[in-house]
């Protein structure tokens, strides 16, 4: 315990150092964000400045909202069917091309296992955000319906990602960005008998963002 204790601490501290940033808060008004890959496949829109809408093949229909400037406060509640579902509080700030965030998720799939735990999010950009580097550290509980049965373990995430600029006219708005994406994660138990060079999850995946409003505003 001790050993795992120390261990996360210094990648905690290795992650503010080196890469130290957030997610990307909520997105604009008017704007859509189609992300596909292998076998996984996510729809965002920002309705409102403070209210974001979509739905992934991981986590289902879910809603975002919260307050996001330099300073980003946000929830979001997802749910992918009738006992499974998930929250997530974050809280971080915009320091230019370092970004932090700080969170805690909650999620459950009844009646047989529920998740409990926090995470720091951190990601760098050295262009304005059109390329990044991020890193996502978690520590989490697992518990079964039995309470006897429990499993600590931690997660690390990392992920890239190149966006270009574009401004190509379709339908009733415009393509405003296109994107390539990479993440792959890692699971840790505490006991640390599952470690492995192979990682738990890995995707790859593009990007095209679509803003409704432009051609609003040309006319």
């Amino acid at each position: 315990m001790l050993k795992s204790g120390v261990l996360l601490l210094l990648l905690l501290l290795v992650s503010i150092a080196i890469i130290a940033a957030p997610d990307f808060g909520l997105m604009d008004s008017g704007s859509i964000r189609l992300l596909g890959g292998y076998r996984a496949f996510s729809f965002q829109l920002g309705i409102l400045s403070f209210l974001e809408a979509g739905w992934s093949t991981d986590n289902g229909a879910y809603f975002k909202f919260g307050f996001d400037r330099k300073f980003h406060i946000t929830g979001q509640l997802a749910v992918s069917g009738p006992e499974i579902g998930e929250v997530i509080l974050s809280t971080g700030y915009d320091f230019g091309p370092v970004r932090l965030s700080l969170g805690a998720l909650y999620r459950t799939a009844l009646p047989e296992v529920s998740f409990l735990g926090g995470y720091l999010y951190s990601a760098f950009s050295a262009d304005n955000q059109r390329s990044y580097l991020a890193l996502k550290i978690g520590r989490y509980q697992e518990l079964q319906p039995d309470p006897a049965i429990k499993r600590d373990f931690t997660s690390i995430d990392i992920s890239a990602g190149y966006r270009a600029p574009a401004d190509i006219n379709i339908l009733i708005s415009r393509i405003s960005l296109a994107e390539l994406f990479f993440k792959t994660s890692w699971e840790i138990d505490d006991d640390l008998s599952n470690i492995s060079l192979y990682p738990t999850t890995l995707f790859a995946g593009i990007g095209i963002s679509f803003d409704l409003t432009r051609n609003l505003t040309d006319q």
